[in-house]
């Protein structure tokens, strides 16, 4: 039974599998919990000249989403408050409770939530010229917030509010229920996705589950096919006496490998080759399967810069695989090239051999 071209088929969709069946799953279970965020915005009551209104101001924020529909949020603000012609300083802190209407789903551009909370306002009205001073008050808040998403981190958001306040700071007006509104315009940044990224295979094309089954089923008869292979006796192969034979070892036929290609006496990964160790992660979150690093190097003289360049290699692909997957590191075995069986081989590569959990 010889390695040929299905074989490298099949390869391609051992290593894609993973991400395949992963994009199955639905956006709506794909949420993560306790994703903290920090928002920043002005507000103001912009298009009125209401008395009691705060012509401008700022406001900084933190929270939490808890699930797909709700997040709290807590604000701390202050601007200038319209008083006729002068101007008395509000102070301010709101906590609220943030339900998710649009965009509860998976990820969205733009997603809209209602807002109920409460809030503390101090207002500083020692420069004007008014019997009461220095009032405080608690109120109650309903707002709507608008944003839209510039990448999974990062949005923009618009949130008219209205806010109830039981105690006003005029005169003979104090104990009048008054509400005061306001336009926050700004921007919120989360620590980490909302929704996880949506998979895709090795070359960016979704699969139905049709798609995903054939994948599967072809794994299967491959899994068999090496089965078989490991009942088969090593051929052996001898370097021609005096010359300097390049030897590929004949037990690697059965095995499934992929290259993962550096520059010229170089162990940096490229963007492209960087794709590749992405899915291999992905096939490994979702397999119990090992692999194993067989690093060359490139044809150097000095044998501890050859040892030293493959290690290079080795290392760097395991660091993104441990790093970013959180692969164990008892899961990511090397080897010598000459432990694997070849001889006088150099290259700009490193080989990684998938090995199945059941071999």
């Amino acid at each position: 039974m010889k390695f040929g071209f299905k074989h490298i088929i099949l390869a391609a969709a051992l290593i894609s599998a993973g991400s395949l069946a992963a994009q199955e799953q639905n956006d709506e279970t794909s949420f993560q919990k306790y994703n903290w965020f920090v928002t920043g915005a002005v507000n103001g009551e912009w298009l009125s000249n209401t008395t009691g209104n705060m012509i401008v101001g700022g406001k900084i924020g933190a929270g939490i989403h808890l699930s797909r529909y709700s997040a709290f949020r807590i604000n701390a603000f202050a601007g200038k408050n319209r008083v006729k012609t002068l101007k008395a300083q509000q102070y301010g802190a709101e906590l609220d409770y943030m339900l998710t209407l649009v965009g509860n789903k998976g990820y969205r551009p733009f997603n809209l939530a209602a807002i109920i909370g409460a809030s503390y306002n101090y207002f500083n009205t020692d420069k004007l010229d008014i019997d009461n001073k220095n009032v405080s008050s608690i109120g109650g808040k309903i707002a709507l917030q608008a944003s839209y998403n510039l990448n999974r981190k990062i949005s923009l958001f618009l949130e008219p509010s209205f806010t109830i306040l039981p105690k006003y700071y005029k005169g003979k007006d104090a104990d009048d229920v008054f509400v005061q509104s306001a336009l926050n315009i700004g921007v919120t940044y989360c620590f980490k996705d909302k929704y996880k990224t949506s998979k895709k295979t090795m070359y960016g094309t979704p699969a139905d589950k049709a798609d995903v089954q054939e994948i599967k089923d072809k794994m299967n008869r491959m899994l068999e096919e090496i089965e078989q292979l490991k009942q088969e006796s090593q051929n052996t192969q001898k370097i021609e006496a005096g010359k300097n034979v390049v030897i590929e070892p004949s037990q690697q036929r059965g095995m499934i490998s992929v290259d993962i290609n550096f520059d010229e006496f170089s162990a940096f990964i490229s963007e492209e080759q960087a794709g590749k160790l992405n899915n291999i992660g992905e096939w490994m979150n979702e397999n119990p399967a090992i692999i194993k690093i067989v690093a060359f190097s490139n044809d150097v003289k000095d044998k501890k810069a050859e040892t030293a360049l493959r290690n290079s290699r080795t290392e760097a692909i395991k660091k993104m695989l441990i790093e970013k997957y959180s692969i164990a590191p008892e899961r990511i075995a090397s080897a010598s090239p000459e432990s694997m069986g070849y001889a006088n081989k150099t290259g700009n590569n490193a080989m990684i051999i998938f090995i199945p959990d059941n071999l």
